[in-house]
């Protein structure tokens, strides 16, 4: 079809129409069948290094080689063929715009493919006969695993209850979790006694930590029934169900079980991987429920401090509005400093949360808002590792730790570049090196702002000749998910605006994007 396309075109036409072919190429014979938005922007940023002037040059070369160029108008029908003939079997990543890392990873995905498919293949053998290395029989080896994971898995998030002392000293002490603190008395006396907009009782935060902490507490209570049952039938207490023989061999092979998978988030981690990222996770969580419990006990506290004091001077109480009713504010924040965007189950309701946050506080239309972006100094040098960073970085530490976090956005830590690199000393995106390919980013800056007001180049960066690419994040690095009726893949989370050099078309066909969590 776009060889017609091409030909109906270019038949009797003196000049080249070049947008007419790019369209009906690129948006309708190809474009029609590409659904997800961002790989048919890859598509059109490809169709495009070919379908153009510059093709038509004296000398233009597809590759920086020389090896792959237009055939010339003068040559013969042989001369064609011998060049096709001569062509490399394996097409260059330089070709398509990509770096030749790409053709790396291609390679690992197809031997990665290889592997599973010869595995999947082997015979079964018994399991009482099968001895693994260390003399410890398959029956043995996934109890010993079962057992592991139970024993470093909380029930719930918040299996550590938290002591509150509401009212005066006198009153009795009572544990509750940020649920059912938030659905009790204390919350809604300190509901009642908020005059205006107060930021930590009005947040829409607290929503998403009470809803990831309930996903949370779910998938733990899935893993532990479906470990003890297990247990039970490898015992001969139930019966093997089809079910638990998927755990079973799972857990054999170091796969997270498709059961769990029902109710996880997005991960492409192997078992154990997958267990020390959800402990991270759940504990993250934990902190931060932790903390704002904290922040709510302080609000009472003084709630109740202002009141006896009006109540004993017999003075009218309204509502708590001097500095001593702030003590949370000046002594504890609610929430984190930094927010660890990678261990949401959900991490686009938590930034619309923020947009929620700040449409709040300055009364305008939340879908009148989008996010800029600032990317922070980081203190990894360029040599630093990618291993390097992921060992010296302390979730829990650098989420509550630190500076106050930004008056109007919030910070994000924890994500990657994958097919770019952020340069520390030039602050823009740049190639990576040959064998690497996953970068961390510093930390980010997430600022509401107004949509006519998103993308304002300031001075600085005019002068530096600055351009940005829009980058998509996703969740992991395979990309791919449930396409939505938006357009957008399950996968994606948002885009990140990154400063470049370069213009954003080279980004684009190096398919380069942002992700909140790596492989194994």
């Amino acid at each position: 079809v776009s060889i017609q396309i091409l030909g109906m075109l270019l038949e009797n036409q003196e000049e080249i129409p070049w947008q007419a072919i790019c369209y009906l190429t690129g948006e309708v014979a190809y474009g029609g069948r590409v659904t997800d938005h961002w790989d048919r922007r890859c598509l059109l940023s490809i169709l495009n290094n070919f379908y153009n002037p510059v093709v038509l040059q004296e000398g233009f070369a597809y590759s920086s080689d020389g090896v792959y160029r237009p055939v010339s108008a003068t040559d013969s029908l042989q001369d064609c063929r011998a060049y096709l003939e001569s062509l490399p079997d394996t097409d260059s990543p330089e070709l398509f715009g990509m770096h030749a890392c790409a053709g790396r990873a291609f390679l690992e995905s197809q031997a990665q493919t290889f592997i599973d498919t010869i595995v999947s293949m082997q015979p079964r053998i018994s399991m009482d006969t099968l001895i693994i290395s260390g003399g410890k029989s398959q029956d043995e080896l996934v109890l010993e695993i079962a057992s592991d994971i139970l024993r470093q898995l909380p029930l719930t998030v918040e299996e550590q209850d938290t002591e509150l002392t509401p009212g005066t000293e006198h009153s009795s002490k009572m544990k509750a979790t940020l649920g059912s603190l938030l659905s009790g008395p204390i919350w809604a006396a300190l509901t009642k006694a908020a005059k205006g907009h107060d930021p930590f009782i009005n947040s829409a935060l607290l929503t998403v930590l009470r809803q990831e902490i309930d996903r949370f507490n779910h998938l733990l209570s899935v893993i532990t029934i479906s470990l003890h049952s297990l247990q039970q039938a490898m015992k001969g207490e139930i019966i093997f169900t089809t079910g638990l023989e998927e755990l079973y061999h799972s857990v054999l092979n170091s796969k997270v079980p498709e059961f769990w998978q029902l109710y996880s988030y997005m991960s492409n981690k192997s078992l154990g991987s997958w267990i020390d990222d959800l402990i991270l996770r759940v504990n993250f969580f934990a902190a931060w429920a932790n903390q704002a419990i904290t922040c709510i006990q302080l609000r009472y506290n003084s709630l109740m401090m202002l009141q006896k004091e009006a109540k004993t001077s017999g003075i009218s109480f309204s509502s708590p509005t001097d500095d001593r009713a702030n003590i949370s504010t000046n002594s504890i924040q609610g929430n984190p400093s930094r927010f660890w965007l990678s261990g949401f189950f959900f991490p686009q309701g938590f930034l619309t949360a923020v947009l929620q946050n700040y449409a709040r506080q300055n009364g305008i239309s939340v879908n009148s808002l989008t996010f800029g972006h600032r990317l922070l100094p980081t203190i990894h040098d360029e040599d630093c590792n990618l291993r390097e960073v992921k060992g010296k970085q302390n979730i829990i530490q650098t989420a509550f730790k630190g500076s106050s976090p930004p008056e109007n956005g919030v910070l994000v830590f924890g994500l990657y570049i994958d097919g770019a690199r952020w340069s520390p000393t030039t602050h823009v995106l740049e190639e990576p090196f040959l064998h690497d390919r996953f970068y961390p980013l510093p930390e980010i800056v997430f600022l509401p702002q107004q949509i006519i007001q998103a993308r304002e180049t300031c001075p600085d960066e005019e002068q530096r000749g600055l351009m940005h690419y829009e980058c998509p994040l996703y969740r992991t690095p395979q990309r791919a998910g449930i396409l939505l009726s938006t357009g957008l893949s399950t996968n994606f989370v948002t885009t990140v605006s990154l400063p470049t050099l370069k213009p954003s078309s080279h980004w684009v066909t190096r398919g380069v994007a942002t992700l909140c969590q790596l492989d194994d």
